[in-house]
């Protein structure tokens, strides 16, 4: 959870237990995070991280491969799955080439024309894309229609119908809230 929490701060930090020393260390956690799971986390569980993530839902399909034959090849899994092994490691090893030539490329600082939380989880990857191919009206229009379902439910949850209820008690009654006020049943 604190992973998932301080992980979009560019500051965000993790104390983990160093299995060689074991010492704890503190670990930055900033990066984009994709979590896969059958069941979305509760809101008991991950009041807080739910508030810092854009589901998608999963289901479950038929595929052609299977990753995990892929990622653990054997001879009964034909060469097939080691070309496959191979053509994923080749990718990787590129990804991380690209970044380790690109670390230092400054990212524009842009106004996306949102605020809050919804700035915090869609400004990176608008940056990160800024001026390329890939980020086209249709990415942005994803985009937005995660904030959308994000903020839709989050319109339709216990806290917005309370908060308005609470804060009124307040004006009107002060900071202390009694359970029954006098002269009502």
């Amino acid at each position: 959870m604190a992973i998932l929490k301080t992980g979009y701060a560019g500051n965000g930090r993790v104390p983990k237990i160093n299995p060689n020393t074991l010492k704890q260390e503190f670990f930055f956690s900033f990066c984009h995070k994709v979590i896969i799971s059958e069941r979305s986390l509760g809101q008991s569980i991950a009041r807080g991280v739910n508030t810092r993530i854009l589901p998608i839902n999963c289901f479950k399909g038929s595929t052609k491969y299977d990753i995990k034959e892929i990622l653990n090849p054997t001879d009964t899994g034909g060469s097939q799955n080691k070309e496959l092994l191979e053509e994923l490691e080749t990718f990787r090893k590129l990804l991380l080439v690209y970044r380790l030539i690109h670390f230092k490329d400054p990212i524009p600082d842009l106004d996306i024309g949102v605020e809050g939380r919804d700035k915090e989880l869609i400004k990176h990857l608008v940056q990160l894309f800024y001026d390329s191919k890939c980020l086209n009206q249709e990415i942005i229009e994803s985009l937005q229609k995660f904030l959308d379902i994000k903020n839709k439910k989050k319109e339709s949850s216990i806290d917005s119908v309370i908060l308005p209820i609470i804060s009124d008690l307040i004006k009107y009654n002060g900071p202390e809230i009694k359970f029954k006020l006098s002269g009502m049943n």
